[in-house]
């Protein structure tokens, strides 16, 4: 039996831990996180990004280029945990939960991505 788009997402938001915009920041400075910019680049020139994160479009992610990512990116250096930013959390549970399958070590999600960040008063730069 098939899994439709609600069920695969309840699936996925079962399975990923979230964290706040405060939590990030505070992941931020200890230096114990990547994070990794899922918007379209036309996102970032418009409402900036969270310094320091790593651009990876999430039209590009598939299970193959997680798994190479994993393995040769620089985005991904080992040890490290991982959240993903998306605009107003839009739900792309999916893809975090593909690459924390394929090996991807702690990844996590930001609740409420970049407007939530914003609202919560914390920094972005262009």
């Amino acid at each position: 039996m098939q899994k439709g788009y609600k069920a695969l997402l309840k699936e996925a938001n079962a399975e990923i831990d979230t964290v706040t915009p405060e939590e990030a920041a505070d992941l931020i400075k200890e230096g114990d996180v990547v994070i990794v910019d899922l918007r379209e680049a036309h996102e970032l020139d418009q409402d900036g990004r969270i310094g320091g994160a790593q651009h990876s479009r999430a039209g590009c992610w598939s299970s193959a280029s997680i798994q190479k990512a994993h393995i040769t990116s620089p985005i991904f250096p080992p040890g490290s945990r991982f959240s993903f930013i998306v605009p107003a959390g839009r739900a792309l549970r999916w893809l975090q939960k593909t690459a924390q399958d394929m090996g991807v070590p702690s990844v996590r999600h930001m609740a409420g991505g970049l407007t939530a960040w914003k609202k919560a008063g914390l920094r972005t730069v262009k």
